[in-house]
């Protein structure tokens, strides 16, 4: 019985040597880093400095309940851990922890039962397959190994938002651009999305028709405007900053100019009109609105393309 006992110990010790011996330490608290895993659509992210850094498919529990939910810190690093359930060795080709392993302090464990970790079934990712750990394929969860420190936080749950969603309902901060005070108009072609806040992550379920509206501030390229639905963010795709202007005037053009949908370079045509006098009559920022063989399209003036060499009165 003695000897019994003095085995059972020992083996003990020995394992929990292993375990420590292969493990990072914990040396800090990484608040600059957070992951979100969504069971919902078996996603992880992996936040760092406010900003996403990267998305993988994984593996979760094949019963709702057996990968836990909640906030978890992840508080060993292991490489090549062995399966002890059934003795194979770290690095084994056979072993279903592939060679990385990141474990968490869930449901009263510490490390040893619940982690995120490579897998030797590849097909396995993006299911609800496991006994309740994180599956990834190998090639994710070495470059997610190399990157996360010990203590960084990994929120569980199931969701329908977004990951910069769940990110600041979580109370990480995300990297938004900082707004400044702005006084102009926008000048919009189509109808254009809004938002709550200046990221494609927070749509606001509403949306602008083609209209000129005044934008109170700028972050980035979003820019804050008051609406119908109320304050809310808009980005500056398919629109120009300032208003159009009527104009009367006669271009006589040097050299072919390339026609365009919209006073934007991205709206090409495909079609030019050849060195000629256009009538122009309206006008932005170098851009002229006239008649064209392809009908009312935007062509540019500028030193580089087509001059402005003769014109008339301005209304």
């Amino acid at each position: 019985m003695i000897y019994r006992y003095l085995i059972t110990t020992v083996w003990t010790v020995l394992l929990a040597a292993l375990f420590t011996a292969s493990s990072f330490a914990a040396e800090e608290v990484s608040s600059d880093q957070l992951i979100i895993i969504n069971k919902t659509t078996n996603q992880l992210a992996f936040y760092q400095d406010g900003a996403l850094v990267d998305t993988f498919p994984v593996g979760t529990g094949r019963e709702t309940t057996y990968t836990p939910e909640g906030t978890f810190t992840i508080v060993n690093k292991i490489k090549n851990r062995p399966y002890y359930t059934k003795n194979i060795k770290g690095g084994d080709p056979n072993n279903p922890l592939g060679d990385r392993w990141m474990g968490l302090d869930a449901r009263g464990t510490r490390g040893d039962t619940y982690g995120i970790h490579g897998n030797n079934n590849e097909n396995s990712i993006g299911k609800y397959v496991s006994a309740g750990c994180v599956r990834m394929h190998n090639k994710d969860i070495h470059r997610l190994f190399e990157q996360v420190k010990v203590n960084t936080q990994v929120y569980i749950t199931r969701s329908k938002l977004s990951f910069d969603q769940l990110a600041l309902e979580h109370g990480y901060a995300l990297g938004l651009p900082e707004p400044e005070k702005v006084d102009v108009t926008l000048t919009m072609f189509s109808t254009t999305q809004l938002f709550s806040k200046p990221s494609k992550a927070f749509p606001a379920g509403a949306a602008l028709g083609p209209q000129a509206i005044k934008a109170f501030e700028k972050a980035d390229d979003w820019y804050h405007v008051k609406t119908w639905f109320g304050d809310a963010w808009l980005k500056t795709e398919e629109m120009i900053v300032g208003e159009i202007q009527p104009v009367d005037l006669d271009i006589r053009l040097s050299e072919e100019a390339i026609l365009h949908n919209l006073p934007l370079t991205s709206t090409s045509t495909g079609g030019a009109v050849s060195p000629q006098t256009v009538k122009a009559f309206e006008e932005w920022n170098g851009w002229y609105h006239i008649k064209s063989w392809m009908g009312d399209r935007w062509i540019k003036v500028d030193k580089k393309g087509p001059l402005v060499n003769n014109s008339t009165n301005n209304p």
